[in-house]
């Protein structure tokens, strides 16, 4: 018998940069709508690649045409060197022989049956006889945490023991590529930090490969290798959670993973470098310095928009300066709405030309609300976008 996936993997494993699933121009069209539009991505040996994006954006659907729940209209998908779905030569591997694990958003658990037959089921029907059946079932119960439960019913088992349990049914013939469609999004908030942590946990330890559809940015954030971000059908960006929070091409990653103040303005300087001046609404309230990856292709007079994180904003007690933004980036504000959420405040303030914006502040400082409060925005921070 060949070592199992179910062993823990050598580092060098994890780190293969081998291509195991690549989709190339893949489309899909339900009869006028266009829901995938020419996705190209190439998901590596070892990693974690998750599609984010809100509902109805097309990951779900990507996902099926991956496992072979729905035709390609376009393009082809190729798992492990081997064309699986083929628009143009109308080749089409099913379901059931693509050796491909899945958690459904459901679990899809079957409730007549006990963990251990839930959890065998895959290999009965790979006709996995005898002992073996029995050895693996209870290795994978192991690994996800349920050991010692082979006969409890499916019906007594709790939200989280089910998504175990289905995550199991997925790992128990050994895949070579795991899918994930949103597995915890049935489970409340406190469980599905536990969850995230377990399932980062055991890939490491496996190595295998886990393609994973989510909207929420945490669990993309926190799980991902890399992150495709996916809207209206087609990927904006792909890259590391670092580099599409910290530069994002386009506003719609922008605004879509984390939460961003955006400014309106116009360019009024070159400062040299990537640095420009931006004028906030016509001037009339001084200019701030941001910077732009391609400034030198902006021009003077363009209508922009500024963008920075909440995080990124420095806020400290006013010393009671005149609410005009200088040339280093400051303006007087006023705390409208203080709310405190344990490791940190989130403060809605107010800005001179009537505008507001969300921060967050430090929990060990005497905030209040109606209390004036100097805003710095940091110049290496702030972002210029076209309008």
């Amino acid at each position: 018998m060949a070592k199992s996936a179910l062993h823990e993997a050598p580092a060098t494993t994890r780190k293969a940069a081998e291509t195991v699933l690549s989709l190339v121009d893949v489309s899909k069209t339900f009869g006028s709508v266009r829901a995938v539009d020419r996705v190209s991505i190439d998901v590596n040996e070892g990693e974690v690649l998750t599609l984010l994006g809100p509902s109805g954006c097309g990951k779900t659907t990507t996902l099926r045409m991956v496992i072979g729940l729905e035709r390609c209209t376009e393009g082809e998908i190729v798992y492990q060197g081997r064309v699986v779905d083929s628009a143009r030569s109308h080749m089409h591997v099913p379901t059931h022989k693509r050796n491909m694990g899945m958690v459904f958003q459901s679990y899809a658990i079957w409730p007549h049956m006990t963990v251990f037959e839930n959890v065998a089921y895959p290999l009965r029907i790979r006709n996995v006889k005898g002992d073996r059946v029995r050895d693996e079932v209870r290795r994978v119960l192991e690994l996800v945490g349920l050991g010692g439960l082979e006969q409890r019913p499916a019906t007594m088992l709790s939200g989280g023991q089910q998504q175990r349990v289905a995550l199991a049914r997925s790992l128990v013939f050994e895949p070579k590529i795991l899918l994930l469609d949103e597995p915890f999004s049935n489970l409340d908030a406190k469980l599905r930090e536990q969850m995230r942590a377990e399932l980062r946990i055991l890939q490491r330890r496996l190595g295998i490969t886990v393609l994973f559809v989510t909207h929420d940015q945490i669990e993309a954030l926190s799980l991902s290798d890399r992150i495709a971000v996916m809207n209206a059908g087609r990927v904006e960006q792909i890259g590391t959670p670092e580099e599409l929070y910290l530069q994002p091409q386009s506003p719609v990653v922008r605004d879509f993973l984390g939460k961003t103040i955006v400014l309106s303005g116009q360019v009024t300087q070159k400062l040299g470098g990537r640095r420009l001046a931006v004028a906030l609404l016509t001037g009339e309230w001084g200019e701030l310095v941001a910077g732009a990856d391609d400034a030198e292709n902006f021009d003077l007079g363009q209508d922009c928009y500024l963008a920075i994180r909440p995080e990124q904003v420095q806020v400290e007690p006013s010393d009671g300066g005149h609410g005009t933004v200088a040339m280093h980036n400051q303006v007087e504000g006023v705390i409208e709405a203080l709310l405190f959420i344990g490791e940190r405040y989130e403060a809605r303030i107010a800005l001179p030309w009537g505008e507001s914006i969300l921060v967050y502040l430090e929990p060990n400082m005497p905030w209040q609300e109606n209390e004036r409060v100097t805003v710095t925005f940091p110049a290496e921070q702030v972002r210029v976008w076209r309008a």
